[in-house]
């Protein structure tokens, strides 16, 4: 694990570390039962990640989130948000996690377009809906959202990994 992240966990006692719960779905995978008379089939959806260097006003935020609808987004993941604090918003059908940044730094979001379908299941479309929907982890540096609905569980990781020049601890390197 990065020392950036063991420094920010030991001072914010959240819960589980990322590590810890990646780990344990991992080792202990929740398998569903397969009812062959249901036919169920993955979706192909679009997702995008970059950083956004602020969406602190609503004017940058709305106009990104025209962009991510026009190109037909399903899941966006990004970086240096730098909201003022962590919270869950719903814009149209896009619902919005965030992690607080830090000293007006970093902060993580993960953007869930409900009108996206995720998988189809007997013929019928499955969405996410917001009660679906749940931060497992928040830190400024990464945010890990869980995604649950009929068939359908998974987790979105937005991470902001440190920047190439201001670690001179070796932090990079061990990031990646």
């Amino acid at each position: 694990m990065p020392s950036w992240l063991t420094s920010l966990m030991n001072l914010i006692p959240l819960g589980p570390s990322p590590h810890e719960v990646i780990a344990g779905r991992i080792d202990k995978p929740v398998y569903m039962h397969w009812d062959s008379s249901c036919e169920v089939s993955a979706l192909n959806f679009k997702c995008t990640k970059f950083n956004v260097q602020t969406l602190k006003d609503f004017p940058s935020r709305n106009h990104l989130l025209a962009i991510f609808l026009r190109l037909g987004f399903s899941i966006g993941c990004f970086q240096e948000a730098r909201s003022n604090s962590e919270w869950s918003r719903l814009l149209g059908n896009v619902l919005m996690k965030t992690s607080a940044a830090i000293n007006g730094d970093y902060g993580c979001e993960v953007w869930i377009n409900l009108s996206s379908p995720f998988c189809v299941k007997g013929g019928k479309k499955i969405y996410l809906s917001r009660e679906g929907v749940t931060t497992v982890f928040s830190d400024p540096r990464i945010l890990i959202v869980r995604c649950c609905s009929v068939k359908v569980d998974f987790y979105i990781i937005s991470a902001h990994a440190p920047y190439c020049k201001s670690a001179g601890d070796g932090a990079v390197a061990c990031e990646w």
